[in-house]
């Protein structure tokens, strides 16, 4: 019967936050692998409403705003976009 490899957990909290969900948790057993947390559009247009959706922007905006969040947080973690193997 195999055995499980032992795997260490490093969970990266997310910069100047209090907040309790890691931006990101690295797992490395036989190999490493990154989680990145779910990420949402930053606020485009800081004349509108934060809780309207003028405030986000378009679709391709938002998809843009978001694309760039993870891959600063990769980035943070010496990787890019190109090591991405699944987005869903």
């Amino acid at each position: 019967m195999a055995t499980a490899a032992s795997a260490d957990v490093v969970r990266h909290p997310i910069p100047n936050s209090t907040f309790p969900i890691a931006q990101a948790v690295t797992v490395t057993g036989n190999t490493t692998t990154v989680y990145v947390s779910g990420q949402v559009p930053p606020v485009v247009s800081k004349d509108a409403d934060p809780s309207s959706p003028q405030a986000y922007g378009d679709t391709k905006t938002q998809t843009v705003g978001v694309l760039n969040r993870i891959k600063g947080i990769l980035e943070g973690q010496g990787l890019g976009m190109g090591d991405v193997v699944k987005m869903q």
